[in-house]
């Protein structure tokens, strides 16, 4: 089931437009990837659940953000080396199937706008 918030890449872009939205998509896409990722190898807490989602989307962001606090204080300390993230999390393209559902007027009309807003010259 798709939410409001969840802003999904276009299966067939029509247009230029629509193609760079679908690239920035899977960019940004693939720097949060990477950086839970990371967080994960050096906050084992985060690793816990299998990628099951404990708590509330709130609750859970309030971690993440915890987690980020925690592991640039130890970046400043000394405590942590520069981590580099291993090969099977930098996706390749493929890796990064366009997610498709079922889509309320809202949801479209928020990509619409998104797109609207940023990606026509």
């Amino acid at each position: 089931m798709s939410q409001p918030w969840l802003i999904t890449p276009l299966r067939n872009p029509a247009d230029e437009a629509q193609e760079r939205y679908n690239w920035a998509h899977k960019w940004t896409r693939g720097v949060v990837e990477r950086m839970f990722g990371l967080l994960k190898m050096c906050l084992r807490c985060l690793d816990r659940s299998g990628g099951a989602l404990q708590y509330s989307p709130r609750k859970v962001a309030k971690i993440v953000i915890a987690c980020s606090v925690l592991h640039k204080i130890a970046q400043w300390a000394g405590m942590l080396q520069a981590v580099q993230a291993p090969r099977d999390l930098l996706q390749d393209e493929e890796d990064n199937p366009v997610l498709e559902g079922p889509f309320r007027d809202e949801e479209l009309n928020v990509r619409d706008n998104i797109i609207n807003r940023n990606f026509r010259l």
